[in-house]
């Protein structure tokens, strides 16, 4: 019961932290057809989903924090399943360059970003290691 509370915690902070994010970029970039709010989003998400799971890798803490942090923070404010009905309502307007461009950028980038989370995390613990 414990885990399902800090999945509903994390997961509201989450969704409210992907669309204050979101419409803010949206806001302040309307002049693109691409979705950049999406982008950062999936973007930020992905550094921190490879961030956390290297760390929890070493980390020994309570399950309730991990899965707040992982299943319910990182959950909610990625937006996998927006980002490909914004795709898809590119397609269906015949926008099939700014389909094809959100399309990869975000792949490439959200893989790049998991990466460099892992990357950031390991450079961390490294230093903490090393304090000690």
């Amino acid at each position: 019961m414990t885990n399902l509370l800090a999945i509903f915690i994390g997961g509201g902070l989450g969704a409210c932290s992907r669309y204050l994010l979101s419409h803010t970029i949206s806001q302040q970039l309307a002049f693109t057809r691409i979705p950049l709010g999406t982008l950062a989003a999936n973007a930020l998400g992905s550094l921190l989903i490879g961030f956390f799971f290297q760390l929890f890798q070493s980390f020994i803490g309570p399950t309730y924090l991990r899965v707040a942090i992982t299943v319910g923070f990182i959950g909610a404010f990625t937006t996998f399943s927006t980002y490909l009905l914004e795709i898809f309502q590119l397609i269906i307007k015949r926008e099939y360059v700014s389909a094809g461009v959100s399309f990869l950028v975000q792949n490439l980038l959200g893989f790049a970003m998991v990466v460099a989370g892992i990357l950031l995390s390991d450079a961390l613990l490294k230093t903490i290691k090393g304090g000690l």
